[in-house]
């Protein structure tokens, strides 16, 4: 329970670090750090808050399978999940829009 979660995670992780480590060693971090911030200061939080999400519901199942809990989630937890999922997508979509349209433009321009 919460295997691909913690994969999916682990797997953002090591793509971010290889590219942090790509950019450092082409002498440029300055520049990935910058294209990463204009977009990533909404987007890395969504996808840890995403994780989150996974792993609450991961961990609901493994304890409503050994028969701890009668619902697998209730109500209440229902809503607050509900909510957070929407503020994930939010925040994903708010973004992927900036990626789009900013951090593309500002590559070009660093790239000159």
């Amino acid at each position: 329970f919460g295997v691909i979660t913690v994969l999916v995670l682990a797997f953002n992780g090591f793509l971010l670090g290889s590219l942090a480590a790509t950019a450092a060693a082409n002498g440029e971090p300055g520049i990935f750090a910058v294209l990463l911030f204009t977009h990533g200061f909404i987007e890395l939080p969504a996808i840890i808050i995403a994780g989150a999400v996974g792993l609450r519901v991961a961990t609901a199942g493994y304890h409503h399978l050994r028969g701890d809990r009668e619902d697998l989630l209730t109500s209440v937890e229902i809503r607050k999940l509900r909510s957070l999922i929407v503020t994930i997508v939010v925040m994903l979509c708010i973004a992927a829009i900036i990626e789009s349209q900013i951090t593309v433009r500002l590559a070009r321009w660093l790239a000159t």
